[in-house]
């Protein structure tokens, strides 16, 4: 189990200058302390008993500042100019942090698994010997514990006690303008920045221990570097959680918003958000910590990031229609969020290219595209709402509501296979510029229009 105390203190206070100057000013101070408490695990099949004391995990105090003003421009209510910087300290949970450092936390390898008798065939023989040994289990004797490339749980990874927090930086700028007919409109600027993410680096394999050659990119056709460990590193792990620039994400964008208050029956509401969300996908502490050192996870680390939405558009309104009767309707455009293009480099990929090169880590995972290079489809949805207030007595209302959900069954694919293979069956087994069928295959969509009638009783 996990120990994490988190206490936060914040102060803020509004100053308005004239009736026209409004300033919003305040401070965040937070402390946040992780520790891993003693810990003991009986002896394996493979290993013996152990026993760990507390384990102090990140210790952080940290002081951030919040600042934003509003400015009537002309001092009628009219034309208001907005503006923000604050910073604010990533969220960290026990869960991703503590666990990761944890030595009796979960962690994996893959051996070669040789068993006496079994083999491969169809035979009697073979079926039978491949399915006692199956049933067994595997012994130590049976396991070629050479061909392991070491643990990378919290069994080999520590934390760096001179790392600071992540935080981000946020400013905002805009203005605001009352229009005839009683409608608001807006514009406000965006740019977020965040710092100092928390990765990993295998210091017991530094970036020096790779040798690159060359292999077929399958999506472009083209030659592309890769990168084998050197045998002489094979298996080490000491891994050290840190903090790396290369991690950093960045956020810009503006945001045009317009609101029609509810006059003469009917409302309207809307706006479009163009931005543009980069920097490094994967490889920090909350989403998948792959090691900072093995330069492969580097091609193409950075891109447009997993919820990165070029176009978002909405529009939503409400009309009153004769005898009490109300229609709402809610209709959105956002561009296809980026999928990210996984490819297994194995052995026979490897020595196609280079002969005789031996693939020393096994199979690994590169990235054969940046993040945003393919896209799932846009995503454009309509609802409605239809309803009726019925008073009885002044005191009781009941409302019956009608919906319709994804008004004209859109099918829009909202998850793609992202694994790109160019490994084929038959003899030679790699096909240069061959793509695997199953590269950007639907895998789920969203639901199908649905209508759905409620009915809600006020008194």
């Amino acid at each position: 189990s996990n120990n994490l105390t988190v206490i936060g203190l914040y102060a803020e206070d509004t100053w308005t200058i004239r009736k026209r100057l409004t300033i919003n000013y305040g401070i965040r101070w937070e402390y946040w302390n992780g520790t891993i408490p003693a810990q003991t695990s009986p002896a394996g099949t493979y290993v013996s008993a152990r026993s760990y004391p507390e384990i102090q995990g990140p210790q952080w105090k940290n002081v951030t500042p919040r600042f934003g003003f509003s400015y009537d421009l002309f001092g009628k209510g009219k034309t208001v100019i907005k503006g923000s910087a604050s910073q604010y300290m990533q969220g960290e949970g026990a869960g991703n942090l503590l666990t990761a450092i944890n030595p009796l936390g979960f962690s994996s390898q893959t051996v070669t698994w040789t068993c006496p008798g079994g083999g491969t065939g169809t035979s009697a023989a073979v079926l039978a010997a491949n399915a006692a040994c199956t049933a067994a289990g595997p012994t130590p004797s049976q396991l070629n514990l050479s061909t392991s490339n070491g643990f990378q749980g919290g069994l080999t990874t520590s934390y760096d006690h001179k790392a600071v927090r992540p935080r981000a930086w946020e400013y905002s700028f805009g203005v605001q303008q009352q229009l005839p007919l009683d409608v608001v409109f807006s514009v406000m600027g965006w740019y977020r920045k965040t710092y100092d993410q928390l990765g990993t680096e295998n210091l017991a394999v530094p970036s020096s221990a790779y040798t690159p050659y060359n292999i077929l990119n399958p999506l472009t056709g083209k030659m592309f570097p890769f990168y084998v460990q050197n045998t002489a590193f094979k298996g080490l792990q000491n891994n050290l959680i840190t903090n790396s620039n290369e991690l950093d994400t960045f956020y810009r964008g503006i945001d045009l918003d317009f609101t029609r208050r509810m006059t003469r029956h009917w409302m309207l509401l809307g706006g479009v958000t163009l931005g543009r969300f980069n920097g490094a996908w994967i490889g920090d502490v909350n989403t998948t910590l792959l090691d900072l050192n093995n330069p492969n996870y580097n091609l193409n680390r950075t891109g447009a990031l997993t919820n990165d939405a070029p176009v978002i558009f909405k529009l939503g309104g409400t009309y009153n229609i004769k005898w009490g009767i109300v229609l709402a309707g809610n209709f959105q455009h956002v561009t296809g969020y980026p999928v990210n293009t996984v490819y297994s480099v194995t052995q026979a990929i490897l020595q196609t290219y280079n002969p005789g090169v031996t693939l020393t880590q096994g199979n690994q995972n590169v990235y054969a595209a940046p993040e945003g290079s393919n896209r799932l489809p846009n995503v454009n949805l309509m609802d409605l709402r239809i309803s009726k207030i019925f008073s009885i007595k002044e005191r009781y209302k009941i409302q019956p509501e009608f919906d319709i959900y994804n008004l004209f069954n859109q099918g829009i694919v909202n998850t793609e296979n992202t694994g790109v293979t160019s490994v084929i069956s038959g003899t030679p087994a790699y096909t240069p510029g061959t793509i695997g069928n199953l590269f950007l295959n639907p895998v789920n969509v969203y639901p199908p229009r649905l209508f759905k009638f409620g009915m809600r009783f006020d008194f």
